[in-house]
């Protein structure tokens, strides 16, 4: 009981923390990797964002409010696709097509 009343300490003392445990901080990462892809034209990094799309959509249309073990998979793919969306913005060429 001990470790749990810490652990709950520790996302109350550090807001960082807490934002990261949000389902809704990945929503708006990846409505803004969204806005970027589709301002520099990347139709390769706009299929990687697809799965990530239509799981938020999902989320949005299911009657449960604030379930995070919904949001998992956009929660573990938003750094690959950042970094997609990053490499993209910085000018390397089409993330999928190295030729």
């Amino acid at each position: 009981m001990q470790i749990l009343q810490k652990l709950f300490y520790i996302n109350m003392v550090f807001p960082f923390v807490r934002y990261l445990s949000m389902p809704g901080l990945y929503m708006w990462l990846t409505i803004v990797l969204l806005a970027i892809v589709i301002k520099h034209k990347g139709r390769e990094e706009f299929v990687i964002l697809l799965p990530n799309i239509v799981n938020l959509l999902v989320c949005l249309a299911a009657p449960l409010c604030n379930g995070m073990r919904y949001e998992l998979p956009v929660v573990l793919s938003t750094p690959l696709v950042m970094a997609a969306v990053m490499r993209m913005v910085a000018g390397s060429g089409n993330v999928l097509n190295e030729n």
